[in-house]
């Protein structure tokens, strides 16, 4: 049986970050310029034609969740931004990004121990004491290295 292993990092429109020392870190991109652009420019140019090509989206009601192809996106971006396409407008203010960790092996889901992403668009801020709520039960833990490579 195949293991599958998470970790979980939330991102907010605005968030105030806690005081720990840990959690005051940015990750920088270890994938930016080869699985996407890494120059702001392009990077945008990419995203905005994929989001072009997505026409008029018309959904009913507000999704409560989307789930979104993570590949380079020369070979899943068109598919994203599809699902992007259909939360606009919809007043989403928090987003929880959930994926696997390709690098690191453990037990249970890791939790962000950064206050933000370094992206070539810019910096997305975690919500770091939305992210510390999670560590109070016992599936949730810090494994900092399961996120270093993601």
């Amino acid at each position: 049986m195949r293991r599958f292993l998470w970790f979980v990092i939330f991102c907010c429109v605005s968030s105030v970050l806690g005081g720990d020392v840990l959690a005051q870190t940015v990750q920088k991109s270890v994938f930016a310029g080869s699985w996407y652009p890494g120059e702001p420019e392009a990077l945008s140019h990419r995203l905005d034609l994929y989001l072009a090509r997505t026409g008029k989206m018309v959904t009913v009601g507000r999704p409560v969740a989307m789930v979104s192809p993570h590949a380079g996106y020369a070979y899943s971006g068109q598919a994203a931004a599809y699902g992007f396409a259909a939360l606009k407008g919809k007043g989403i203010r928090r987003v929880v990004i959930m994926g696997a960790s390709h690098y690191h092996g453990f037990a249970g889901v890791a939790v962000s121990t950064f206050s933000a992403y370094e992206t070539p668009l810019g910096k997305v801020t975690v919500d770091v004491a939305a992210a510390k709520s999670l560590l109070d039960g016992q599936l949730f833990k810090m494994e900092r290295v399961a996120l270093e490579k993601e």
